[in-house]
C-alpha cells in the first residue's frame, strides 16, 4: 500500500549530524564558544513551535552568524533551509507524526533483524523464513 498524500518528513537526528559536521569544519576550534553559539542557535531555529517564533529565531540566527561564517550559513540556506518544512518543528507540529521526528527506532530495528539474519543478501523468501522460524 503507498500512501500518495503521505508527507515525507526528514530525520532531525540525521540533520543534526549533518550540519554538526559542517560546523566543526567549517569553524577553527580555536573558535570553540562560537561552535557551540551557533549549535545552539541553529537548534532554537529548527525547534521553533510556530512560524512567528521561526522567523524570530531565523533572523537572529542570519544576524548573528552571517558576517562571521557566510559559508556555514550559505550551507544551511541552501542544503537545509529550503526544506524546512519537512523537518521545522513549525511546519512538522502540524502534521500527525506522534512525536517521532528521527529514525533512529527504525535503523536499531533494522539493524537486530539483519543481525539474527546473518546475511544482508538473501533472497526475500529465506529472510522470510528466518524471520517465521524466529518466533
Amino acid at each position: 500500500l503507498i500512501f500518495l498524500e503521505a508527507t515525507w518528513l526528514l530525520c532531525t537526528f540525521h540533520i543534526s549530524c549533518n550540519v554538526s559536521k559542517h560546523f566543526d569544519k567549517d569553524i577553527p576550534s580555536e573558535q570553540s564558544e562560537d561552535l557551540d553559539n551557533i549549535k545552539k542557535d541553529w537548534e532554537t531555529v529548527w525547534r521553533s513551535a510556530n512560524h512567528a517564533m521561526y522567523e524570530i529565531n531565523l533572523w537572529y540566527f542570519l544576524k548573528t552568524w552571517s558576517t562571521l561564517y557566510p559559508t556555514t550559513v550559505s550551507y544551511l540556506n541552501t542544503q537545509w533551509l529550503d526544506r524546512k518544512e519537512q523537518f521545522v518543528y513549525a511546519w512538522t507540529n502540524n502534521i500527525l507524526h506522534l512525536g517521532i521526528t528521527t529514525t533512529n527506532r527504525a535503523e536499531s530495528e533494522h539493524a537486530t533483524l539483519k543481525n539474527f539474519l546473518k546475511c544482508s543478501t538473501g533472497d526475500f523468501l529465506k529472510c522470510w523464513q528466518d524471520m517465521d522460524n524466529q518466533w
